[in-house]
């Protein structure tokens, strides 16, 4: 700034030392998960993971005045006695060529500042027609493979469900619609797969880090499953089969009986 400093520690903090006349070098308590930081004359900018705004120092001409639901920034810079934001869904769209590799090397965000995986999108996506995303799966690039089983054990545990988000969610993603919605709880599913459920980057007004979920796995663990039952039918057949063999020979028995009885009279 004019007469102070401010640093972005690793650890999302923000450190200030210098001139303080307008609290400028008085970061706010609680002050994390910052990824960006800017200091104009007298007051100081934070940007945060969650694409919010925080300002602190002097207001004496409206520098902190933050613009009310500001959201989605992914730049901040502070001038003199004035505070610029960039937000994510006023960029335009990166071009990608196709005669090049990697030609996104940061995380992308469409419509939210992406905070943990590579691409991020708000709201929903579409394709022309129906179809999943290709995932690389050649057996020549996999080690330590082995079958999946106890999947019928597995697929009982899980808990699919239908839900409304809350409307303070609702309120915070604008675009998301009031509808039911089919998924499963994080907590309940990471007791079945720990390792698809992790951090999103987005946070709850306490602070706390909102999960997410990868269901894949509970795809391929339900194929695993259809497998376990269709032996098990298999299994079920033959006995049948062997029951009806049992039951056709006693009705054969039984209708020789009587006639062997009226000729021995």
């Amino acid at each position: 700034g004019a007469f102070h400093s401010l640093a972005l520690k690793a650890d999302g903090t923000v450190v200030a030392w210098g001139w303080d006349d307008g609290g400028q070098s008085t970061v706010p308590p609680g002050l994390d998960n910052v990824t960006a930081i800017s200091a104009g004359y007298s007051h100081s900018v934070a940007l945060k993971a969650d694409g919010t705004v925080v300002a602190w120092g002097d207001n004496a001409l409206g520098q902190l005045d933050v613009v009310e639901n500001l959201a989605n920034v992914i730049g901040i810079s502070a001038g003199d006695h004035h505070t610029l934001a960039l937000r994510a869904n006023l960029v335009p769209a990166q071009v990608a060529r196709l005669d090049e590799t990697n030609v996104f090397r940061g995380r992308i965000g469409i419509g939210r500042v992406p905070a943990v995986n590579t691409l991020e999108v708000e709201g929903q996506a579409s394709k022309t027609t129906a179809g999943n995303w290709a995932a690389n799966s050649d057996r020549r690039i996999k080690t330590d493979i082995h079958p999946v089983t106890g999947a019928l054990g597995m697929i009982e545990r899980l808990n699919p469900v239908t839900f409304h988000y809350t409307p303070e969610y609702l309120e915070e993603h604008g675009i998301i619609d009031d509808v039911p919605y089919y998924n499963v709880i994080a907590q309940e599913f990471r007791e079945v797969f720990p390792n698809a459920v992790r951090g999103s980057g987005d946070r709850l007004p306490d602070g706390s880090e909102i999960l997410q979920v990868d269901t894949y796995p509970a795809t391929i663990t339900t194929l695993a499953a259809v497998k376990e039952l269709n032996e098990k039918l298999k299994e079920k057949d033959g006995e049948i089969a062997d029951l009806k063999a049992r039951l056709e020979a006693l009705e054969k028995a039984m209708n020789r009986t009587p006639k062997a009885t009226e000729e021995g009279r």
